[in-house]
């Protein structure tokens, strides 16, 4: 997909470019339910994401969210932490999907 900007999140590029008024929407969403200044640092709540869509089975937000929990400060212990709760909660299958939160 071209001429997209590099803001635009991997997943929603399909939308950006079908459809920018509905991705627009979205992201104004995005935006006002996740806070940078809220009470849960934002390592953290990129790590909550990184389990969700791990569990979810979406390994492109799995590689995603760990690059930017460990730019957002996270250390590699805390996102194989992160990799064994989503064992743990969604198996075998949710882990092997998961594994591109090791790429660095």
């Amino acid at each position: 997909m071209s001429n997209i900007p590099e803001n635009v999140p991997p997943f929603l590029a399909a939308l950006y470019q079908g459809d920018r008024k509905l991705y627009d929407l979205v992201m104004k969403n995005m935006g006002d339910l996740t806070p940078q200044g809220g009470v849960i640092l934002h390592k953290y709540r990129l790590l909550m994401s990184m389990v969700a869509d791990g569990v979810l089975f979406h390994p492109h937000g799995v590689t995603a969210l760990a690059k930017q929990a460990r730019e957002a400060g996270a250390s590699d212990e805390e996102v194989n932490e992160a990799m064994r709760i989503i064992y743990l909660s969604g198996g075998m299958v949710a882990l092997i999907n998961s594994l591109g939160a090791y790429e660095k």
